[in-house]
């Protein structure tokens, strides 16, 4: 049995051994923070691999086997996909390939193996927990064989904060039914949600949206517009509980494709023009029931809206008509939209630009925030190339590096459409069409993964959260010391598209945050 430890922050492949394997495990980590490794293994004879895990400390550990999926396509300079002789300056390998990514938690019966596999031990420390260095080990146990694997956590003399960095994962109610073979709407339904939305918590996502298939719209024998949200209640309950923070009502209005100039709202009888008689009798009947069911629970505060996704510069005029609507039926509530022309002054509150969109428009999106306005940034099949975003074939510390762009630049969320839209096998057919001519990027339409009754993490997912919390240690440092907190950004993060992606770097400035902060 060969046992290879590996940062947290390397794709592991299952055709291929490591290349940086570590000689020794040191973590290190902030009190109340999340840290991790992974282990390679190979020359597994064929039989049940079990996994001890010892700490004399209170940190909880978590174990689990990673799954390969397979990356169809490379990704694109601009998005999208295209062929290895143009990605090969920034992604990892030309496709089709296969990489650990989705994991299982591994229970106390171990996992049957031959041949090759790789673990990710996932290790937090308690808040409680004094400062100092604590020994733990793995024993790895294989027939008549058996491996140890020691190892080290620091934790440093700093707590982590709480959370004050907006994340949205959109996520399909949908396919939380039909993947794991439900009914939707059932209680089983119901148990899958909640397990979902404990998986966007470990991700510390504190926002969640609400389609438009929790509300049932029916008419009235009056002839107007009727409205059940006991669907709608359910899930916000549900999810207020588990700690999310803001509900985040979905797009309202919606276009027949990205580059059509004219909104449409869904009435129970169908698709119409958003700025027909039809569809704003159906939109103010639909606000004002949503404006009176908010207040009801004492949600209003907590709420922010979509109008309509993406709307460019010529479908400007008429998504500013709409957003007068909404600001007339909620009077108070901020709008919000991923936007793809900053030429929209006054009609959204929370800006979403790409992350590439804000870099080639700063002055202009900086402005609207001297005017008032707050400043988030997404990613989605856009954009490739250099730039970060948490795609199956960039180097995974770039989606690590997500979160240091929202410190460098000061933007207070990050929104990703892509929890779990696959549209068919996720560890199969991770690029799949999206129109006639183009396929979506690997990894763009899910972070999550389906298997029974579970939902898997991701290594992306793992690192997802690691990133999260590096936002809140860097902001808390930039309130006692802006330039100390500022050069170790710098040191991995200088732009989007210009950030390093050698782990051993990484690890060094976050390591020297933890001592910055401890000071």
């Amino acid at each position: 049995m060969i046992v290879l430890p590996v940062t947290m922050h390397e794709w592991l492949y299952p055709d291929r051994l490591p290349e940086n394997a570590l000689q020794s495990v040191r973590l290190k980590t902030a009190q109340g923070g999340s840290c991790g490794f992974q282990l390679r293994l190979s020359a597994l004879p064929r039989g049940t691999l079990r996994v001890c895990f010892t700490a004399a400390a209170p940190m909880t550990a978590e174990i689990f086997q990673e799954l390969p999926v397979r990356v169809q396509q490379n990704t694109g300079v601009h998005g999208f996909t295209t062929d290895w002789d143009t990605a090969k300056d920034y992604a990892t390998r030309p496709a089709p390939f296969s990489v650990y990514d989705a994991l299982l938690p591994l229970s106390d019966e171990g996992v049957s193996v031959d041949g090759d596999a790789a673990l990710y031990i996932a290790l937090r420390a308690e808040t409680a927990m004094e400062p100092g260095t604590y020994a733990a080990r793995l024993t790895l146990t294989l027939g008549d064989e058996e491996t140890e694997v020691p190892f080290t956590v620091e934790v440093a003399p700093a707590a982590l904060p709480a959370e004050s960095l907006s994340i949205t994962n959109w996520f399909s109610l949908k396919n939380m039914a039909d993947a794991h073979g439900v009914k939707a709407w059932s209680e089983v339904h119901w148990r899958m949600i909640e397990r979902y939305g404990r998986m966007m918590r470990r991700m510390h996502q504190n926002v969640f949206w609400l389609t438009a298939d929790t509300v049932i719209a029916t008419r009235g024998a009056d002839g107007g517009y009727e409205f059940d949200f006991s669907r709608r209640e359910r899930l916000i309950r549900l999810y207020l509980a588990m700690g999310f923070e803001t509900i985040e009502g979905a797009p309202l209005y919606h276009r027949t494709s990205w580059d059509s100039c004219e909104f449409l709202i869904t009435a129970p009888e169908g698709d119409v023009p958003a700025l027909s008689p039809e569809g704003y009798d159906y939109a103010v009947a639909y606000l004002r029931a949503w404006n009176a069911f908010l207040r009801k629970n004492g949600w209003y505060e907590r709420a922010i809206q979509h109008v309509g996704d993406e709307p460019h510069e010529r479908c400007g005029n008429e998504y500013r008509i709409l957003s007068g609507i909404v600001r007339k039926m909620l009077p108070g509530m901020k709008l919000i939209d991923a936007i793809e022309t900053h030429e929209l002054r006054g009609a959204v509150d929370i800006w979403v630009p790409k992350n590439d969109y804000y870099a080639t428009h700063q002055a202009e999106m900086e402005t609207l925030r001297r005017q008032g306005d707050d400043i988030w940034y997404y990613t989605c099949c856009i954009p490739g190339g250099h730039y970060c975003n948490r795609l199956l074939d960039f180097p995974l510390l770039r989606t690590r590096m997500l979160f240091w762009g929202n410190y460098r630049y000061g933007l207070t969320g990050y929104l990703h459409w892509g929890l779990n839209h696959w549209r068919g096998d996720p560890f199969t057919d991770t690029c799949p069409a999206n129109g006639p001519v183009n396929f979506l990027p690997a990894g763009d339409t899910n972070i999550v993964y389906p298997m029974g009754e579970r939902v898997l993490s991701s290594m992306r997912a793992e690192v997802s959260r690691c990133g999260a919390e590096d936002y809140e240690l860097l902001r808390a440092l930039a309130e006692r010391n802006r330039p100390a907190a500022d050069a170790i950004c710098r040191a991995v993060f200088r732009a989007f598209d210009d950030c390093d992606n050698a782990p051993e770097a990484f690890e060094d400035a976050h390591s020297r945050l933890l001592d910055a902060l401890a000071q």
